[in-house]
């Protein structure tokens, strides 16, 4: 059976096992390359040719606390297509992992600004590259950037790291940084040695 996807004009491809599975949602070749956790491939009127997009990937033991906790709230037959409201707050009492999972992230943006107060200019690929991540380079060079700790957008160019010295770096850079096991000393020995 022939399926006719020419009037479906936006797809989205997620990892693909073979090209054959990508052109048949894209029309093309490309999501057989992806490398999965959320990666995806993005086409529409506006933008003809695949766009690149990263998106949040969710794993499997947070999935199924998700749906362990919306299957536990009291819900009515009558309207089973409503999906349940939930408190936040009681969510994240049920899955313990939020908080690790975000205390990891905050790690990682320390470990990021670490590398990159060592350095003059920084950018989305040598983030990408250096920790071994997709599009969310762009949010984490938002992150810096609203930190003061590099410059605005300059089309493609790298973005200048603005820190010469410990006294360019913010108090609450620093004590981010701190709370992240990254001290005072450590800081100003990576900006002594800046390449």
């Amino acid at each position: 059976m022939k399926i006719d996807i020419g009037n479906i004009t936006t797809r989205i491809a997620f990892t693909c096992a073979k090209f054959h599975n990508s052109i048949a949602i894209l029309g093309e070749s490309g999501a057989e390359k992806l490398p999965g956790k959320g990666a995806m491939l993005f086409k529409s009127n506006e933008n003809p040719q695949p766009t690149y997009l990263q998106g949040a990937y969710i794993s499997r033991d947070e999935l199924e606390k998700l749906v362990t906790f919306v299957k536990s709230q009291p819900h009515d037959l009558n309207r089973k297509f409503v999906i349940p409201e939930m408190d936040i707050s009681q969510f994240s009492a049920i899955v313990d992992n939020t908080g690790e999972l975000l205390h990891s992230n905050k790690k990682e943006l320390a470990e990021i600004i670490r590398w990159m107060l060592g350095r003059k200019s920084v950018s989305k690929m040598q983030i990408m590259q250096e920790f071994k991540m997709g599009n969310r380079a762009d949010a984490i060079l938002d992150s810096l950037y609203s930190m003061n700790l590099i410059t605005d957008r300059n089309a493609k160019q790298p973005r200048t790291v603005l820190p010469n010295s410990i006294g360019e770096v913010s108090d609450d850079v620093i004590s981010f940084l701190q709370a992240n096991d990254i001290s005072e000393e450590d800081i100003t020995e990576i900006l002594e040695s800046k390449t």
